[in-house]
């Protein structure tokens, strides 16, 4: 499972946005505030443009992760993301 999950705002359905937050809230410690779950970073801009602008992607512990679709990248990456 990926420790960091970055990506761009404009990349990104509602939905994927949706899932990533859920997933990084997820074991999260309300007494400590440790997350226990993915860290992730919305960004307005990752300067990927050419990537952005042609396919799905998500930057994954540092490197950049492309597939068909977000949902794709998700069960790569995140595969508790469907729990």
């Amino acid at each position: 499972m990926a420790e960091t999950v970055e990506y761009c705002l404009r990349n990104v359905s509602g939905e994927t946005r949706e899932r990533l937050a859920a997933e990084a809230s997820a074991g999260r410690d309300a007494d400590t505030d440790d997350a226990g779950g993915v860290a992730v970073d919305e960004r307005r801009c990752l300067q990927r443009c050419g990537t952005c602008y042609s396919e799905a992607f998500l930057v994954v512990d540092g490197t950049v992760a492309v597939a068909d679709s977000h949902a794709d990248l998700l069960a790569a990456h995140l595969p508790e993301a469907d729990r």
